[in-house]
């Protein structure tokens, strides 16, 4: 038995009616699933109420109504029942049992938003990570060492990659392309700050490891790049909207697994507010890689320092600080200055790393001839 505070609630007289065929008091809606103006109406005397059992067709009609309804009572207060026929009128000319029916609106179910879950939900997701840790990385980087710190690149996720100008960032984020290509990964590269051909120029040496490679190699290097290398040929800034359906068509149509966006600068992000225009904007990307399963990489720049020996951190990252606050991971590139006691050229600072929350530093060798970058020395 219900509580005096509870009311059932029909979509219908026929199915309010035979509810009471059955001994149980309803009410039912005045004109069907798809008019609620009776609500404001009857505002204040459905108050009384604590919970509320709607009982509509099982039908998308009906069901749609349900929900409508249960959003203007309170989702909370309100539960689903459902019967083993399109209605309780079809129920009663079926000869239902009294059992079945109070047993259907006893078992009502709850308007639970889709995405709020109990822990025991993500039982077996749960064992299968503490089982296999491994899980938790993602596609290996470039560098062993970096990996280490890292975990790979992981789906979902967007990375920052940030340092002084002349730093390496650009040409150490070419260097995991080719890293990305030779898995056979497909790569979207939005280079807005150097035109298609001088880039392409660039990893031609970092692929080929000559600076001089003879036209037969540019060719077939090209031609391997082209397989999994989709570039976009501008050099202008980009509105957001314009740069996301270029993404998302090299996700559908070419089963793109990493965006690489160079850089932050280049786009065109307008608001009043320009901080919280950046926040939006990385709100969306972050959106897109969940949506497509995907890694988006953003060269963010930094901030002037005061001296070259200073090392930047994620707050040195030129923008909002929601850039690096919202990242999953943010990478730092420092290029060790003359004189320094550090015997590498340069140092990669893991400043952030959500998943495995490991921050740390690889320092690494730079070859100016191949333009590569080497965790040990070669």
């Amino acid at each position: 038995s219900l509580s005096e505070k509870s009311l059932i609630i029909c979509e219908g007289e026929m199915d309010c009616m035979a509810l009471h065929e059955y001994g149980i008091k309803a009410v039912s809606l005045p004109n069907g699933a798809s008019d609620f103006r009776w609500v404001e109406r009857e505002w204040e005397w459905m108050q009384r109420f604590e919970d509320f059992y709607l009982c509509f067709d099982n039908d998308a009609a009906g069901q749609k109504g349900a929900e409508i309804l249960a959003q203007k009572l309170g989702a909370w207060k309100c539960r689903k029942v459902i019967f083993p026929h399109k209605d309780v009128n079809e129920c009663l000319q079926n000869k239902t049992t009294i059992d079945v029916i109070v047993k259907c609106v006893g078992e009502g179910i709850d308007f639970k938003p889709t995405d709020l879950m109990s822990p025991d939900y993500f039982t077996s997701e749960i064992i299968q990570l503490i089982e296999n840790p491994k899980a938790l990385n993602g596609t290996p980087t470039a560098w062993q060492k970096l990996d280490r710190l890292l975990g790979g690149w992981r789906d979902s996720e967007l990375t920052v990659w940030s340092g002084q100008s002349g730093s390496g960032k650009s040409t150490i984020l070419n260097q995991q392309v080719l890293g990305f290509l030779g898995r056979n990964l497909g790569v979207c590269i939005a280079s807005l700050e150097m035109t298609p051909a001088r880039y392409l120029r660039w990893m031609l040496l970092q692929y080929t490891e000559k600076q001089f490679p003879p036209p037969g190699e540019v060719k077939k290097a090209l031609s391997w790049m082209s397989d999994n290398l989709y570039i976009i040929n501008s050099t202008d800034s980009m509105d957001i909207e314009e740069l996301l359906d270029i993404f998302q068509y090299a996700a559908r149509r070419y089963n793109v697994k990493h965006f690489i966006i160079d850089s932050l600068m280049r786009i065109n992000i307008s608001g009043d507010d320009k901080w919280d225009a950046q926040k939006d904007f990385i709100t969306k990307l972050l959106t897109f890689s969940k949506k497509f399963q995907t890694h988006m990489h953003l060269v963010a720049h930094a901030r002037k320092l005061p001296s070259d020996n200073d090392k930047p951190n994620k707050a040195a990252v030129k923008g909002s600080g929601d850039i690096t606050d919202l990242a999953h991971n943010v990478l730092v590139m420092w290029r060790t200055p003359e004189g320094s006691k550090l015997d590498v050229d340069a140092v990669l600072n893991v400043r952030k790393n959500r998943e495995l929350g490991v921050v740390g530093s690889v320092g690494l060798f730079f070859n100016p001839q191949t333009k590569l970058f080497y965790d040990e020395v070669r």
